[in-house]
This record gives structure tokens, C-alpha cells and sequence, in this order.
């Protein structure tokens, strides 16, 4: 826990975004339900 204290907010951010490998500045690929959820509007 005391290594938290030595990291900035955006150094954990990172390192959560490493380890739920969900980055919000990557944009991700459509999937089909993607699109099929934009058309049923």
C-alpha cells in the first residue's frame, strides 16, 4: 500500500487501464451489436 502513495493519479490510472486492458484513449472497433443497437433507434 505505501507504493500507492509514491504514484500520481494519472500513474494509477494508467496502471488500471493496463490491467483491465480498457484504455479509453484507444477508440475501439463497432461490433455488430454496435451497429445494430444504432440502427433500432
Amino acid at each position: 500500500m505505501m507504493e500507492l502513495d509514491l504514484l500520481s493519479m494519472q500513474d494509477f490510472f494508467d496502471l488500471v487501464y493496463a490491467y483491465m486492458g480498457d484504455n479509453p484513449d484507444v477508440p475501439r472497433e463497432a461490433t455488430q451489436e454496435d451497429i445494430d443497437a444504432f440502427y433500432r433507434m
